[in-house]
């Protein structure tokens, strides 16, 4: 059974550093991959998750601790080490979470786009969020990016009422982004986690 947990725990490792040196400064367990090339070049959107538990002793509760992470890579462009470039992260976090846990991707709707034709995509990240016990509302966002340019709506979600969403400036000031990224909320507002 020693020398069994001894060789999971090489090729866990090994692969952990295969990632890293695939992707370098990159956090969590890579759980997607979506290539693309546009007028920048060959990219990669890599999406990570990184989920751990933790005792709090004071209450005497397990509490749920989730990271989600997402990066693009030029891979046509080199840092000032030598490693493919990474041009953004996206980065979100529930922490000390000791009932039901919620940090979730819709990968059903996550989107390349170029919806003002200019060459480089649009990348359209979907995802909710939450710390509950029960069926409050959780909060749901969609975050853009086109090139190293981001934007974003955020708004909660129910299942029997649309409490509404706000869009940063940047999105607000480009109706085509906007339009469709009312479109988007449209369809995440009382999407099914399980299954979306």
């Amino acid at each position: 059974m020693k020398k069994f947990l001894s060789i999971f725990l090489i090729l866990s490792i090994s692969f952990a550093y295969a990632e890293v040196a695939k992707y370098p400064n990159i956090e969590g367990k890579v759980i997607r991959e979506i290539p693309y090339n546009d007028s920048t070049g060959n990219n990669m959107i890599v999406l990570t998750e990184n989920e751990w538990t933790t005792h709090n002793s004071e209450v005497n509760e397990d509490e749920r601790n989730r990271k989600i992470f997402v990066y693009r890579f030029n891979l046509d462009t080199l840092d000032d080490s030598g490693m493919i470039k990474r041009e953004w992260r996206i980065f979100d976090y529930e922490l000390a979470c000791p009932v039901d846990l919620t940090l979730h991707f819709f990968n059903k709707h996550i989107q390349l786009t170029d919806l003002n034709r200019n060459g480089i995509k649009e990348v359209w990240i979907p995802y909710a969020k939450n710390c509950a016990g029960d069926i409050s509302p959780d909060e749901r966002k969609i975050i853009m990016y086109e090139g190293v340019q981001k934007y974003a709506l955020r708004g909660m979600s129910n299942q029997f009422e649309d409490n509404g969403y706000r869009m940063d400036k940047a999105l607000q000031n480009v109706p085509t982004f906007s339009k469709f990224a009312e479109s988007l909320w449209e369809k995440i507002k009382k999407a099914d986690l399980i299954n979306d």
